[in-house]
């Protein structure tokens, strides 16, 4: 570039110094075009002249040139005459080139004329310099820019001032510019073009011309469509948008200047919706009118000075970005990553609304998805979370489709705003998961032929908010690891026939809820709740959930619950009722862990909590659970092919559990049959039918109405309060402690009878080493026949003890075929080392075939300790003794005790069989029987005895073995059992319970040799 001045000098002056701005003449590819160079009128530099007057005689004028620095720059200085006279006028020329590569800035040119020369005023005239000027600007939106930031804002005007060039013209890449002579212009890009553009424009005045050049780079493409738009043409620009989708998706290829992958799309709002599909290239962005904050901020883009305005983003004011398409709506390129869909509706579709496979991540927010066809189809990537806008969709929804929803190994979240929601008529699964990693809240309802379909996930979060529906298929939860499931609808209806209502399979250490009540189940073949394997915790809350399978035919339907191996959460599965029929089994749960449990409430009427019926086998297993709370549910009609133990079938129940306002009737072997193997635990069973319906008939292989066992080292308390126990094979009730086991044991006001039927009454004891605490108090009906109404037993070891209170019965009964042995009415007895602690008290015995009450012990070194009172004694024609103490039996190895203070009883008849109220026998050497007196003088007879205790009756006498003895004394001191109060219920840790045994139902056989008995063991004679 060359920089000219001209000076006119007319008079010597001292030297004079310019500053003079230097340029570096630096070009695009499009150097200055021959047209341009003409129109300048001279080769591109800058002119400074200045005018002199002449003083010597000299011809030839003087000057001196220096500059003060220089950037490869070159000065030439030239005059108009060769030669001067005094008073000429002469013209200099000073040329400044720089021919360097680097700009010359801040040059000094310091210009010594002749000393003989006087400058004229005015006469320093000097060319234009056009500074190039950088802008920058977004792709396809373009910049204004005012002329206080234009093109003149960094050029020298020169003297005269110079005065630019206006145009309107295409530029070096296509697009258009508009320059005005204030330095302002306008900028509108080629499509799609991202780079710098250029355009020259000249400056000039008299002395001279120069050339800038106006460089625009831009980035960050914008497309823009606009199915309103007046403009003439379809570019995708801010100025001529797209008018539908398919004109933008004809060109989105990433060829050329057309749409490439990571550019945004713009979408504006219509009223009239977008009809079309759209691809997006790898991490393209595409962003409606509805979407919030602003454009350029979503896009992630910076607007540079100058920038056109972008759209105003105008969500919620009642008019819509709305997508629909007759395919799919938006498809995310395979392999792509870093895409973004926000602030848009996607209406009806035959295809799907959103589908990707590898598609990297996916931002989505302020989104919608309603209409026919598929919402979702997305496969390994990730859905970024929504940061603060929370919410992914304000709406997702689906009237048709194969599926709803469909992730297959996606990772990330996806959470959707609006109750509102709604997906239905799914033909496989209106919400489908598969693999991944990933946290969806859906408040919408659900509705298909499968409503949910989780699997294979690992460390996911599901909450289902909406209500759900399938007439078909069910949930299906399987395989998730690590997870969190929630469906919290108000109402969940599952009519699935012969598939599984939910179906739960190996969820390892995944918690899966229902709460909110309302879970509504009926099936026929199908299982209502079917879990299976691990899972940390199940739970089932709120009220009106219910369940009901009815078998089609006998033992063809599915199990109402059946819960194995999975682990009941602390909140407990909760049943308003449920209901089987025709099944293998009703209820079945087995490792079902110490957390929660199962309660079914019912509403307070007979049966409302279910009834479970017409069973293969139990009507309801419990193996290895906590708590088990039943109210007014009945069990009918069970273990129809007798290869179960019983109806209820119930083994290592941890939990504080009740049985209220229940029948459990009629079923093969056992009504009850409880065993608890270990822990502690509670049972109440409260106004409760384990009868029998009718007599014994062939084939029958009924034994006990209602039976329980502790076992091991387990701690078991049972009360059973206002129940029946009818029509037994062997024993109304039976109780029994055995190994190390601890039970309490409370029956009142209960009525066990065998109308008509031979049964055992009630049987309580110990064996091995445990230890039984019982009270029978205050039963209206307790009766037998061939075995006693009431057996209280201690056997095995020192270390076993039953202590057993009987009182306040008011009718005790038992009677049988005199040719057949026949056990007394109340029987206490202690069997090798064992101990026997027994108050009878204040019961009415009647029709007493054998003994009305025997205290006795057996062989080996145990103890009784019998205190028998007030009770009222009717003894038959035909019966044995009214009450007997008895030590020893046919072991001449037995040296055991008997202490009983028996007092103030009333016996009336002496039956012909025994003839005596009262008899004592010692009948092995060795034992002891000791006869507590209530005062006086210490007598010497048992009928003494007898009457001094305030007994009413006959005595006859008694029996003394050979080195055996019966003493009677004040001095005698009885214990008695330290558990006189019925228990009450108590929340304590739970009732377990073991693995059953065989049971043993033979009566008159005798059992409990030495370290137990078995289940017949209340027919020792």
């Amino acid at each position: 570039m060359k920089i000219f001045y001209r000076t006119l000098f007319v008079a010597a002056i001292s030297s004079t110094a310019f500053l003079v701005w230097g340029k570096k003449n630096v070009f695009s590819s499009d150097s200055p075009s021959e047209e341009t160079k003409k129109e300048a009128g001279r080769e591109q530099q800058a002119t400074t002249k200045r005018k002199v007057v002449y003083q010597k005689s000299d011809t030839t004028p003087k000057s001196n040139l220096r500059t003060a620095a220089t950037a490869s720059v070159a000065v030439t200085k030239t005059v108009d005459k060769a030669t001067a006279n005094p008073g000429d006028t002469l013209l200099y020329s000073v040329s400044v080139t720089n021919n360097g590569s680097e700009t010359a800035t801040g040059l000094t040119l310091t210009d010594n004329v002749d000393v003989n020369t006087t400058a004229i005023a005015d006469s320093l005239w000097y060319s234009p310099i056009a500074l190039d000027d950088a802008y920058t600007s977004i792709g396809n939106v373009g910049i204004t820019v005012a002329a206080g930031d234009g093109v003149l804002k960094n050029d020298q005007v020169g003297i005269p001032q110079a005065s630019l060039k206006t145009f309107t013209r295409t530029t070096a890449r296509g697009g258009s510019i508009t320059l005005n002579a204030d330095g302002s212009f306008d900028y509108t890009p080629a499509a799609g073009f991202l780079g710098t553009d250029t355009i020259q424009y000249i400056l000039e005045n008299s002395i001279g011309s120069d050339v800038g050049v106006i460089s625009i780079t831009l980035a960050n493409a914008i497309w823009f469509i606009d199915r309103n738009s007046g403009a003439a043409s379809e570019k995708g620009t801010l100025a001529a948008p797209f008018k539908s989708l398919a004109s933008f998706q004809a060109v989105n290829n990433g060829t050329g200047n057309n749409p490439k992958a990571g550019h945004t799309i713009f979408i504006y709002e219509s009223s009239t919706a977008y009809s079309g599909s759209l691809t997006l290239l790898n991490g393209q962005k595409i962003i409606g009118q509805d979407a919030s904050t602003s454009l350029a901020g979503i896009a992630g883009i910076t607007v540079p000075s100058y920038s056109k305005s972008l759209p105003e983003l105008a969500p919620g004011n009642g008019t819509s970005v709305n997508l629909t398409s007759s395919a799919n709506t938006i498809t995310l390129t395979s392999g792509g990553a870093n895409y973004l869909i926000r602030g848009l509706s996607l209406g009806n579709k035959t295809g799907v609304g959103i589908v990707g496979s590898s598609f990297g991540t996916l931002t989505i927010a302020e989104a919608s998805i309603t209409g026919t066809g598929q919402a979702l189809s997305l496969s390994n990537g990730t859905i970024a979370a929504p940061g603060t806008l929370l919410h992914h969709f304000q709406t997702l929804s689906s009237s048709s489709g194969s599926f709803g929803v469909s992730l297959t190994n996606v990772s990330g979240s996806l959470q959707v705003a609006q109750a509102g929601s709604a997906i239905a008529n799914s033909t496989t699964t209106a919400f489908y998961v598969s693999g991944g990693n990933i946290s969806v809240q859906y408040p919408g309802t659900l509705n298909g032929v499968r409503p949910v379909d989780i699997r294979n996930t690992t460390n996911s979060t599901f909450a289902f908010s909406g209500n759900i529906s399938s007439t078909n298929s069910g949930i299906s939860l399987s395989g998730n690891t690590n997870g969190t499931i929630t469906f919290s609808g108000s109402t969940k209806t599952l009519n699935t026939a012969a598939n599984h209502a939910v179906d739960i399979a190996a969820n390892t250490g995944s918690t899966i809820s229902f709460t909110g009540g309302n879970l509504v189940i009926n099936t026929t073949t199908g299982d209502g709740i079917r879990s299976v394997g691990t899972l940390s915790a199940l739970t089932v809350t709120g009220t009106g959930n219910t369940i009901t399978v009815a078998g089609p035919a006998a033992y063809t339907g599915g199990m109402a619950l059946n819960i194995s191996g999975a682990t009941i959460g602390a909140s407990g599965l909760t049943f308003q009722s449920i209901t089987s029929s025709n099944a293998q089994k009703g209820i079945y749960l087995n490792q079902t862990g110490s957390t929660g449990g199962l309660t079914v409430t019912g509403t307070g009427t007979p049966a409302s909590g279910g009834t479970i019926q017409n069973t293969a086998l139990a009507g309801i297993e419990v193996n290895s659970a906590t708590s088990l709370n039943l109210t007014n549910v009945n069990v009918l009609n069970t273990n129809r092919n007798k290869t179960a133990q019983g109806g209820l079938v119930v083994t290592d129940l941890v939990g504080t559990s009740k049985l209220e306002n229940c029948n459990v009737t009629n079923a093969g072997v056992r009504n009850a049959y409880i065993i608890n193997g270990s822990g502690t635990s509670t049972l109440r069973v409260l106004n409760c039918d384990f009868g029998f319906s009718t007599a014994t008939v062939a084939n029958d292989l009924r034994q006990d109405c209602f039976e329980m066992r502790a076992r091991n080292t387990a701690n078991a308390t049972v009360i059973l309060t206002n129940s029946q126990f009818r029509r037994a094979g062997t024993k109304g009730i039976q109780l029994f402690a055995e190994n190390n086991a601890n039970m309490t044991a409370a029956i009142t006001n209960c009525t066990v009878d065998r109308v008509g039927g031979q049964m055992a009454g009630v049987e309580v004891g110990s064996s091995q080493s445990a230890v039984m605490k019982a009270n029978i108090d205050g039963n209206p009906v307790i009766n037998a026949t061939n075995e006693s109404a009431i057996n209280v037993y201690a056997g095995g070891t020192s270390a076993s003890r039953t202590e057993a209170t009987v009182r306040n019965n008011a009718s005790l009964s038992g009677n049988g075929n005199i040719n057949a042995f026949i056990d007394p009415v109340v029987q206490a007895f202690s069997n090798g080392n064992a101990k026997a602690i027994v108050l009878v008290q204040n019961n009415v015995i009647t029709n007493s075939d054998g003994q009305a009450i025997l205290t006795r012990t057996t062989e080996g070194t145990g103890t009784m300790d019998a205190t028998v009172g007030n009770n009222n004694i009717t003894i038959p024609e035909n019966g044995f003794d009214g009450i007997e103490v008895r030590a020893g039996a046919d072991v001449l190895s037995t040296t055991n005790r008997n202490c009983s203070y028996v007092h103030d009883n009333i016996v009336a008849n002496n039956g012909t069989q025994g003839g005596s109220s009262f008899f004592v026998q010692a009948v092995t050497p060795g034992t002891v029987v000791q006869l507590k007196q209530k005062n006086g003088a210490d007598v010497d007879t048992v009928a003494n005895l007898w009457a001094a205790n305030t007994n009413t009756g006959t005595v006859t006498g008694s029996y003394t073995e050979p080195g055996a003895s019966i003493q009677m004394g004040t001095g005698f001191a009885c214990l008695t059992p330290a558990n006189t109060t019925v228990p009450t219920m108590v929340a304590e840790a739970p009732l377990e319970i073991s693995t059953p045994v065989g049971m043993d139902s033979t009566a008159g056989q005798e059992q409990g040799k030495g370290d137990g008995v078995d289940s017949s063991f209340a027919t020792i004679p």
